[in-house]
């Protein structure tokens, strides 16, 4: 946690000026949340709206994150396994509609879980995810610490820091990382803490 996951497809995103979709999971999650629904017009009839992750693969190039996927419920993931695999669409079912990804459209999947949930305790709420949903992903990066004289940098750039004070800061936060590594300690300090 803290590590930048999140962050990374979104500066990557920024850096190539593509648009960047955020799609976060919750045990509350939906399929009609992500796909869309049909909805009031205002003027006594229905209409189609899209969900989040619909309108995100109606734009070319768009970077999508799928941020802590192990939130959500299973039911709620299996209706991305078409849309992440080499079908890459999302059948609207109130009106029929095959919504396809448009060109370039990436998809980015950030959990602190790795996909297995978490019996420590330490991301109460998550589960495993399906080993169907985890093999659609092609690659896994594992995004760790900065090495300690960057995190100072840019903590002291970030927050207006001196240089010492950062350093401080740092060193702290890494004692923290080695004694969470030898389980003398539940949570390390990450960047954003």
């Amino acid at each position: 946690a803290g590590t930048g996951k999140s962050s990374l497809p979104a500066w990557y995103a920024a850096k190539l000026g593509r648009p960047f979709f955020r799609v976060s999971f919750d045990r509350s999650t939906e399929p009609e949340d992500l796909i869309g629904g049909m909805e009031p017009d205002g003027k006594g009839g229905m209409h189609w709206r899209d969900g989040v992750l619909a309108q995100a693969i109606r734009q070319a190039g768009a970077v999508i994150l799928l941020d802590e996927p192990t939130f959500a419920r299973p039911t709620a993931l299996a209706m991305l396994q078409t849309l992440l695999d080499g079908g890459r669409h999302l059948l609207a079912r109130a009106t029929g509609e095959r919504i396809d990804c448009a060109p370039g459209v990436m998809f980015v999947c950030a959990d602190n879980t790795s996909g297995t949930g978490d019996e420590t305790g330490q991301y109460s709420g998550t589960s495993g995810m399906n080993r169907a949903f985890l093999d659609r992903m092609a690659a896994r990066v594992f995004v760790g610490y900065m090495e300690r004289a960057k995190e100072k940098a840019v903590l002291a750039a970030r927050a207006g820091l001196p240089e010492p004070v950062a350093s401080l800061l740092v060193g702290f936060a890494s004692r923290t990382r080695s004694a969470a590594r030898n389980g003398d300690m539940a949570h390390a300090l990450g960047f954003r803490r």
